[in-house]
């Protein structure tokens, strides 16, 4: 069977590979040659065919060449056997003559009567009898007529008898080069059968990984069917369901550290090139390398290449988990975790660059309302230990539903050493040392300044990742609300802990100069200190506004401003919460308020010393307005209604002073005018219309619908000392638009109003400032009632200014502006002004003269 394939496959090569120099003919699909073929066995030779020797080589002169019909009568022979015979081969040549394919069966049927005559004819020429396979006679003739009976032959490319093959060294070459391609195209049908096999299985393979990889980006680990030889950190488990659940509880363990989302699933698995294949003594096993990806908290990603491992189980492929998989640095036991490298937190900076606020560690003094009884005594013990308003304190705790923790004070370590003992002495307090960053003292500038506390993990989770709790954010005042600025870029490294035995990791700050919490795997970022706020605020004028308001009986809240520039030079409150009072407190500006009412007055070319009645009291339109001291104070001039501050008087001024009148004033002196140059949120003022001449008259004193600010009425105090309105600044360098200038005002009414508020002081319901340390104070009192439809109580106004010091005071529920506002503004300036001596206005110009005249 080997020989006829052999053969078969040498017929074939014969066939479309046919040595060079070979004359073959065909009779429909037999064949014959001449030279021996390189590609088969010989199956005969050819003098079976002819009846004849085949000569060789050196032999002797063969007999005279066969004649024509002698060729052709040997031709119709061997086609009767399917063979075709052209001409003589030398003997013992292993001529090999075959047929590819059987031929059908010649039907029967009478002979071609050309064949009949090749059988019978004898008539030729002389000398054409005999051997077929005879040699040609020599050149130049045959036979008697000239012709060669081979030419057709040579013409063919036949070898000449006698003569040696030619081209065979050619041959052997091309015999060689066809064997090698055998070779080839045999083996490239077993590699290729093998390759196909190998193709796929890695094309199964790579599904498997491939579905394992859309698992974990989707958090769905759960529902992928794993290999019994995976490891889940415990005892092996055999049910393939329990096996799903445990490897994505596992692999969940060891990623919950990397970020603040639940669960932890990276943004991109992708696999990489193609996988390798492995055959062990338990089964075919193979890997596929994969492309991770996580985007940690803060937007940065870390991406690594590892391997999956396969196991090949019947039919199916399926991932052998273990901690490799996540990481392959990753030991049976350890868990990834995401260290927030915080750097230095940036301070708030004063006017001439000094800290306003500083990181340190401090005391966070907390009350826990547990108990069924709240004692009244150690709730107020708790507060004179700790600093803070008792009957504040009181009504704290008294506000809130049982089990709730109250924020008591956050006192420096020095202060908690002198008062801890006695402190922890009252049931349900609790006291938690950490890092903050806060002002100079608790209470400088404690709203406007803010603090910075570490997180909670309620505002962790609120941040969608920008914080991780316990880092330092700020959370009240300027701390928050310039906290990317100050905090600056925090650095992360990703390292390798152990797994914990209960609860689960979570991303966690670390100090700049803190070790790293186990082996580190990557550093995604250097931490980069944060960038100063540097706002306008004097400290020397701040500490002084700070301890005045300080000292002061209810809350209370200063502005003070520089008169030249509109630089905010000091903002302090006395009230513990991170709403802004002093910026953005509205309130009722009482009799403060007539210094817009007086400028509307003025522009109309009423002086200081034009008379108007002060009654008792006044009816206007359904509202009756009295004076604060409900007494009559007779008919004045305009300097001694200012300084008095008369409301009757001033009620009575609608016919002269409208509500356009009243606002184009307001807007000249800059109430309701927005300020985004101070670099953060502050209320302006409002003087909306009026509906009623009630209204409009309760508009005139400062009542009704009339609302402003500390900062606005600072600025309208400040406005009248520079003759111009300015802009007011607070924030430097943060992007806020370039402060504007109003239009200079009219000379001769700025100088009325200052004449106005420096008698006000002079002899006036703010006389109690008039020795104050410094330089003569010129300012306006006011009293503001609230409540609707009857005032419940009043607060206490003062503002006016010292030189290029202007400033406001409100006191919420104090009262009258002389009781209780002067007082404060008269102690800020002591502090400002420090070992300066009085020096009071001998004179107010105008304002005096009309009271003397």
């Amino acid at each position: 069977m080997a020989s006829q394939a052999s053969t078969l496959l040498g017929a074939l090569l014969d066939r479309f590979l046919p040595s060079p120099g070979r004359a073959a003919e065909r009779s429909g699909r037999s064949y014959a040659w001449g030279p021996p073929s390189r590609w088969s066995q010989s199956w005969q030779s050819p003098d079976r065919l002819t009846g004849a020797p085949v000569p060789q080589p050196g032999d002797a002169a063969p007999a005279p060449a066969p004649s024509a019909e002698d060729v052709r009568r040997a031709a119709a022979a061997a086609d009767k056997v399917d063979v075709t015979v052209v001409g003589t081969v030398p003997a013992g040549s292993n001529v090999v003559e075959g047929v590819v394919e059987e031929e059908p069966a010649r039907a029967a049927g009478p002979v071609d009567a050309d064949d009949a005559d090749d059988t019978d004819d004898t008539d030729g020429d002389p000398g054409s009898a005999g051997d077929p396979a005879a040699p040609p006679p020599a050149a130049g003739g045959a036979g008697g007529d000239g012709t060669d009976p081979w030419a057709e032959h040579r013409a063919d490319g036949g070898d000449v008898p006698g003569a040696p093959a030619p081209r065979r060294l050619r041959d052997d070459v091309l015999a060689g080069v066809a064997i090698a391609l055998v070779a080839l195209l045999g083996l490239a049908a077993v590699v290729y059968h093998g390759a196909i096999g190998d193709w796929m299985t890695r094309q199964r393979v790579q599904q498997a990984a491939s579905a394992f990889a859309r698992a974990w980006e989707g958090g769905r680990l759960d529902r992928v069917t794993y290999d019994r030889a995976s490891s889940t950190g415990g005892a092996p488990v055999t049910d393939a369901d329990a096996l799903s659940a445990a490897v994505a509880r596992r692999a969940g363990a060891v990623t919950a550290g990397l970020t603040t989302r639940s669960p932890d699933n990276p943004s991109d698995v992708s696999l990489v090139g193609s996988p390798v294949l492995r055959r062990g003594a338990d089964g075919r096993t193979a890997t596929q390398r994969a492309r991770v990806v996580w985007t940690v908290d803060g937007g940065r990603t870390w991406a690594y290449d590892t391997t999956v491992t396969l196991r090949e189980r019947g039919s199916r492929w399926r991932v052998a988990w273990s901690p490799q998989i996540v990481h392959p640095a990753l030991t049976a036991d350890g868990a990834l975790l995401t260290e927030r490298v915080q750097g230095a937190r940036a301070a708030i900076l004063g006017a001439r660059d000094e800290p306003l606020t500083s990181t340190v560690t401090v005391v966070r003094v907390r009350y826990a309302t547990n108990a069924l009884i709240r004692p009244r005594g150690d709730i107020q013990r708790l507060a004179r230990l700790t600093g803070v308003s008792p009957k504040a304190l009181v009504a704290k705790v008294g506000s809130v539903r049982r089990g709730t923790t109250v924020e008591v004070a956050m006192l420096r370590t020095g202060r908690w050493r002198d008062v801890s003992r006695e402190a922890l002495r009252i049931k349900g307090v609790t006291a938690t040392r950490m890092t903050a960053a806060v002002p100079r003292t608790p209470t400088y500038g404690r709203a406007l300044l803010g603090e910075a506390l570490p997180a909670t993990e309620a505002a962790a989770r609120a941040s969608g990742g920008r914080v991780v709790a316990g880092e330092l954010v700020g959370t009240t005042g300027l701390q928050r609300s310039y906290d990317g600025r100050l905090r600056g870029t925090p650095g992360q490294r990703v390292v390798v802990v152990p797994v914990p035995d209960e609860g689960t990791l979570a991303p966690r700050p670390v100090a700049a100069d803190a070790s790293p919490g186990g082996a580190v795997l990557a550093v995604l970022g250097r931490p980069a200190p944060g960038t100063p706020v540097r706002l306008t605020l004097d400290a020397r004028v701040e500490a002084a506004a700070q301890q005045a308001v300080d000292r002061a009986g209810g809350r209370t809240s200063l502005v003070a401003v520089d008169r030249r520039s509109g630089r905010v030079l000091a903002v302090a409150s006395n009230v513990g919460e991170e709403w802004d009072r002093p910026l953005l407190g509205a309130y009722p500006p009482g009799s403060t308020f007539k210094i817009v009412t007086t400028w509307a007055l003025t522009g109309h070319g009423r002086t200081v010393a034009e008379r108007y009645d002060c009654p008792a009291s006044i009816t206007v339109g359904d509202n009756v307005f009295r004076n604060a001291d409900r007494r009559p104070h007779g008919r004045a001039s305009l300097a001694r209604q200012f300084a008095t501050s008369c409301n009757t008087a001033f009620a009575g001024l609608g016919a002269q002073v409208s509500d356009r009148d009243l606002q184009i004033a307001a807007k000249d002196l800059g109430i309701g005018v927005p300020a985004p140059s101070l670099g953060l949120g502050a209320f302006s003022g409002s003087v909306p219309p009026t509906r009623t001449t009630a209204v409009h008259a309760a508009s005139l004193i400062g009542q009704g619908d009339v609302v402003v600010s500390p900062l606005s009425m600072a600025l309208t105090s400040a406005t009248i000392a520079e003759g111009r309105y300015r802009a007011p600044t607070l924030v430097l360098g943060a992007g806020a638009p370039a402060p504007v200038t109003g239009p200079t005002l009219d000379p001769a009414r700025v100088a009325t109003l200052q004449s106005l508020m420096c008698e006000t002081v002079r002899s006036g319901t703010a006389r109690a400032l008039r020795t104050a340390p410094g330089a003569a104070v010129a300012g306006k009192t006011g009293t503001a009632q609230y409540g609707e439809p009857e005032p419940v109580g009043a607060h206490a106004w003062f503002t006016g200014y010292q030189r290029d010091l202007a400033f406001a005071v409100v006191v919420e529920r104090g009262g009258s502006g002389a009781g209780a506002a002067v007082p404060v503004a008269r102690s800020f300036l002591s502090r400002v002004n420090a070992g300066a001596r009085p020096a009071p206005a001998r004179s107010c110009g105008p304002a005096t003269a009309a009271l003397s005249g």
